[in-house]
């Protein structure tokens, strides 16, 4: 019985992408700090774990080809904040006008798309990290490289995670759509409650609340669905996903329906355990979506 809780406990930890992402990132981290440690090389420590920080905060979910090219376009986007930095750190109108025109140019990246975005807003991190550290570099190409190097680092494994496990992030999505549909099963079970005077409005407002996580949750998991689709066409390995995403879309809609006023329910069935059969199903409904989660 142990067992079985700790094997639920473990699957439950991996279906969560934070401590996912936090795995990774630390594994990252542990595979500069030692290798620096046993080189005594501790000035490159910093660095390169700050090229990992930034490669992390602009890694995006894609196919492998995706995220090839998105890597790819960091490690570009990184170079040139980080060169430009240390080239005109020294000259200081230069300098504000091309951090100025970097600035807008990466916040225009930005406007292509969520994926840019990220890259931007990674990139411009990286360069305050350049200029916080330009006054220590060795060289022109000492501190950037560093930086590149954690940010390739990161990167790579990041694909390597990805080719091992291709299809968590689909499974993590879905996770987070039945852990939601499951909370929000509980807050609509409570609006059958058997008593005379209910009043629905908070108990509504809790459900609206969690219903709109929910529909968050659907759209992201579809997002992360198309974006591992074929002209349109899911792939093989992902069909069992895509039936789960349409399970977990029909169930959303069936309990999100109202057809009676809860309060007339609750008035005429208050002698009745008709309400209590209602709430009784919501609840154990709940508690299979966690189980699916």
């Amino acid at each position: 019985m142990q067992t079985r809780h700790l094997h639920f406990t473990l699957r439950r930890y991996w279906a969560n992408d934070r401590i996912n992402y936090c795995i990774r990132v630390l594994i990252a981290m542990i595979g500069v700090v030692f290798p620096c440690w046993y080189l005594n090389a501790t000035s490159e420590v910093t660095p390169l774990i700050l090229g990992i920080i930034a490669a992390a905060l602009a890694e995006t979910d894609d196919n492998l080809t995706g995220r090839l090219k998105a890597l790819a376009t960091t490690l570009i986007c990184f170079l040139v904040a980080s060169v430009s930095i240390e080239v005109l750190f020294d000259y200081p109108i230069f300098f504000a006008l091309g951090l100025f025109s970097s600035t807008f140019g990466f916040i225009m990246l930005g406007a292509m798309g969520p994926r840019y975005a990220s890259i931007a807003f990674a990139s411009l991190l990286l360069a305050v990290y350049t200029m916080l550290g330009a006054d220590s570099s060795v060289n022109l190409w000492y501190q950037p490289m560093l930086l590149l190097g954690g940010a390739f680092w990161y990167g790579l494994l990041s694909l390597t995670w990805h080719i091992l496990w291709p299809n968590q992030p689909v499974q993590q999505n879905l996770a987070h759509v039945f852990s939601q549909l499951a909370t929000y099963l509980d807050s609509k079970s409570q609006l059958f409650e058997p008593i005379a005077d209910l009043q629905p409005q908070p108990l509504r407002l809790d459900a609206a609340h969690n219903n709109a996580k929910v529909v968050a949750a659907l759209n992201g998991a579809k997002a992360t669905l198309l974006h591992r689709a074929r002209r349109g066409q899911p792939h093989t390995t992902g069909d069992r996903f895509l039936k789960i995403y349409f399970m977990a879309q029909d169930i959303h809609e069936r309990v999100s329906s109202s057809h009676y006023r809860y309060q007339d329910l609750a008035a005429t069935f208050q002698r009745s355990d008709v309400l209590f059969r209602f709430q009784r199903l919501l609840r154990a409904q709940a508690m299979a979506c966690r189980d699916i989660a």
